[in-house]
């Protein structure tokens, strides 16, 4: 497993933003097959190269109308019936705006359908839209980002299938607050948490055939990145986790389940009475710092939809790469442990602790 970083980085808009996450997915192997500048389409890149080659307006520009891409993950296919992996990623800009924006994925299929034009991107049989709604002929578009040229953009990836799946991590925190409010991953599961498939991808007979959580998601508040004690949950709001969980799992009858999932620590406070025991700035309704190595204690998180969401009530598994902490702290505080670093994204005193996403070893988060 090879981790690479791209981080600390300063977009003028949410066009270059995603433009440096296509270029650095890119570099890393994963492959874009067609992509639009919002005027010329080009329907079969690897073979005839990028029509999309800067993230400003103008010709080949992704800061154009509808400008759109298709990226597969490495080693990825089109032919659900071998087994194989074909996840993939459409990003479309809005028509005004930089930073609104329409994603979607498909985790088998491939988006090998639908009518793609300058300013339609293709479909796939297995899609979800993960950011904004709409039809491919009639998108809707949506916030991705913050106002232009006001974050700093994150990117981590791990170059090595885990599973089968090849997990990045995309995420904006504001210039001078660090406040963190994007977040882009393919977040992938860690061993033993999840039952193992038996079958294929396609026609899995028991287990997990997608040992990952998608999200794409932005939120002014950043309450996405807190984990809040009462309510069990990363939530991005209140009363709403985020919709972020795409399963997959045709031995029991359903091709797919794209839900809110919840997240938490396997953790019982017994002074609050629930599950997940984030702590504030002081440690208060959480674990603190181990008595022994005077260390921050961290813990994985478990992704899943408990009884109160009524709905495919189950759990999906341990993350891998992510982490919630003891202790409430704030970016731009590390963490390593084993030699990889971690970053602390933000804590709300009396309510979250801190959550932490993978960061470039020895540099300094700003």
């Amino acid at each position: 497993m090879a981790k690479q970083t791209s981080v600390n980085g300063s977009p003028i808009t949410g066009a270059w933003a995603i433009f440096d996450l296509m270029t650095f997915l890119e570099l890393h192997s994963w492959v874009v097959l067609e992509d639009s500048d919002g005027t010329t389409h080009e329907a079969d890149v690897p073979t005839n190269g990028h029509q999309v080659t800067q993230g400003g307006s103008g010709a080949g520009g992704l800061g154009n109308s509808n400008a759109w891409f298709r990226i597969r993950e490495p080693n990825g296919n089109v032919n659900p019936a071998s087994g194989g992996i074909a996840r993939e990623w459409t990003f479309q800009r809005d028509t005004v705006n930089s930073t609104d924006w329409r994603v979607k994925m498909s985790a088998l299929d491939g988006f090998i359908g639908g009518s793609p034009s300058p300013t339609q991107t293709p479909s796939a049989s297995d899609e979800q839209t993960l950011r904004g709604s709409g039809t491919d002929a009639s998108p809707t578009h949506v916030q991705l980002f913050a106002v232009d040229n006001t974050y700093r953009w994150h990117l981590v990836l791990y170059d090595v299938a885990e599973d089968g799946v090849y997990p990045f991590y995309a995420w904006s925190t504001d210039h001078g607050t660090g406040i963190p409010k994007t977040l882009i991953m393919t977040d992938t599961l860690a061993p033993d948490s999840f039952p193992l498939l038996t079958g294929t991808r396609a026609v899995p007979v028991d287990g997990e055939p997608d040992p990952c959580v998608y999200c794409c998601h932005y939120n002014a508040g950043s309450t996405q990145f807190l984990i809040s004690g009462s309510n069990e949950a990363w939530q991005a709001t209140i009363t709403s986790p985020g919709r972020f969980w795409y399963a997959m799992n045709g031995s029991n009858g359903n091709a797919e389940a794209f839900v809110r999932a919840q997240m938490a620590a396997l953790i019982f406070s017994q002074s609050s009475g629930h599950i997940g025991a984030p702590g504030d700035a002081s440690g208060a309704d959480g674990f603190g710092v181990d008595p022994l190595t005077s260390k921050d204690q961290l813990f994985p998180i478990l992704y899943g939809r408990p009884a109160g969401l009524a709905t495919s009530v189950q759990a999906k598994g341990m993350s891998r790469h992510l982490r919630m902490s003891g202790v409430g702290k704030s970016y731009p505080s590390t963490v390593t442990i084993a030699g990889e670093t971690w970053v602390y994204t933000r804590a709300l005193a009396g309510s979250g602790g801190g959550f932490l996403l993978p960061f470039k070893d020895g540099e300094t988060p700003i």
